[in-house]
């Protein structure tokens, strides 16, 4: 809304400057009026760009409105990323690194889940982060993962944060671990496991153990 005032507002602008030279003669007029028609063409394809990504956007809460529907239990087809790599860090509060497969929504973990499932092909698992204040609990941010890389523990929680993980899909990864191997064969496996002894606040604010 806000880039779309501003080009609103630019066009306004550019009209006017258009109305003084609108009858130019002289060749300073002339060149005048060419850059005019310059800069008019340039904020125009701005414009097409905003239009383009608003759409997006809309397009973007749109499927994960419908995501959220009839997602109850959808979730149960996920467990914790951290439970492919060390089953006894399995309910810990984990963040993760990767490839993303969609654009960041915002759901419950079961939304979340659905989302994922809807696609198919390139969503292996997601990075959830419960925002503060939210009636329906938990809903939070959500990160649909094509591929994982990095992952990160967090010890220090005291119990606290227990939806903030990485969940992996079930069906991608059963039966096998994704631990890091140091020679680098597993194509599959994170690059690299990190245990802070910290816990973060909401949607993922990191934070000393003890902190403010």
């Amino acid at each position: 809304h806000g880039v779309a005032s501003q080009v609103d507002v630019k066009m306004s602008e550019l009209k006017t400057s258009a109305d003084g030279v609108a009858k130019a003669k002289s060749a300073e007029e002339v060149g005048k009026a060419e850059d005019l028609t310059k800069e008019i063409a340039a904020t125009t394809l701005k414009a097409e760009d905003s239009i383009e990504e608003m759409e997006g956007l809309m397009e973007s809460i749109t499927k994960a409105a419908a995501a959220a529907q009839d997602a109850e239990g959808a979730a149960k087809q996920y467990l914790s990323l951290m439970y492919f790599v060390d089953q006894e860090k399995k309910d810990l509060p984990s963040t993760c690194t990767g490839t993303a497969a969609e654009k960041p929504i915002v759901a419950t973990i079961d939304g979340c889940a659905r989302a994922c499932d809807g696609d198919i092909h390139e969503c292996v698992g997601f990075s959830f982060f419960p925002l503060e204040g939210r009636q329906q609990v938990p809903e939070g941010l959500c990160f649909l993962m094509s591929k994982f890389k990095t992952a990160t523990y967090y010890t220090g929680c005291n119990g606290q944060h227990e939806f903030n993980k990485c969940y992996a899909k079930l069906s991608k990864f059963e039966s096998t671990s994704i631990a890091p191997k140091a020679d680098g064969t597993c194509e599959n496996c994170l690059k690299e496991v990190t245990k802070a002894d910290r816990c973060f606040g909401a949607a993922g604010q990191l934070q000393q153990q003890g902190g403010q």
